[in-house]
């Protein structure tokens, strides 16, 4: 009984428990990126189970979801934003869950800071490639993410023994993302790619 009320007292803390996890294996050696630097075509992608229920959360930059991360400034760059909070609110436009695990959407948040005008002004580490141009106006537009949170119901969790990542099909800008699962048998990080955007979660379910 106490184990999984210990359980039920990290699920509770996942998501930020999920990206200090992902952040430190990524830094502990193996060549690795750090996920606090903020780098274009690279997200990260969060999920913890327990039980049937279910918590995802994206974390991506605006320029790999919608061309720009900066306050929408024309009627295309409105449509454009608007187009793709209706599709990350559709949780199969990230991922494909095994139907055999019978899961249904019951909240989706979708949130992409600096989008209403406001300049984020704190330093975000990120690492474009961009010219020189860019470094001299970085602080005259917000470098804005896309935070995506998803809470599911799943009647057969069990079953959840793959995730397969559509996110590079909906968005054609992303590469990478970073992935961290978390559930009552353990953690574990994975990455997955355009080339590979499929993961397997044998041993923790």
């Amino acid at each position: 009984m106490r184990k999984n009320s210990s359980f039920k007292y990290r699920f509770a803390l996942v998501l930020p428990f999920a990206v200090g996890l992902a952040a430190g294996q990524a830094s502990a050696g193996d060549g690795h990126r750090e996920l606090g630097a903020h780098e274009h075509g690279h997200g990260r992608f969060n999920v913890a189970i327990d039980g049937g229920t279910v918590q995802m959360e994206l974390i991506a930059p605006g320029a790999d979801i919608v061309g720009f991360e900066h306050a929408p400034k024309t009627d295309e760059h409105k449509a454009k934003l608007a187009a793709a909070k209706a599709a990350l609110g559709k949780i199969e436009s990230v991922v494909g869950l095994p139907k055999s695990a019978g899961c249904s959407l019951s909240k989706a948040a979708v949130e992409m800071p600096g989008a209403d005008g406001e300049t984020e002004k704190k330093g975000h580490g990120h690492d474009h490639g961009h010219d020189k141009n860019h470094a001299k106006d970085e602080h005259e537009e917000a470098h804005s993410e896309f935070r995506v949170t998803y809470d599911l119901k799943c009647s057969a969790p069990g079953a959840l023994g793959k995730l397969t990542f559509s996110y590079f099909d909906s968005f054609k800008a992303a590469q990478e993302l970073d992935v961290t699962v978390v559930t009552a048998k353990g953690q574990k990080a994975f990455e997955v790619t355009r080339a590979q955007p499929e993961i397997g979660l044998g041993g923790l379910m």
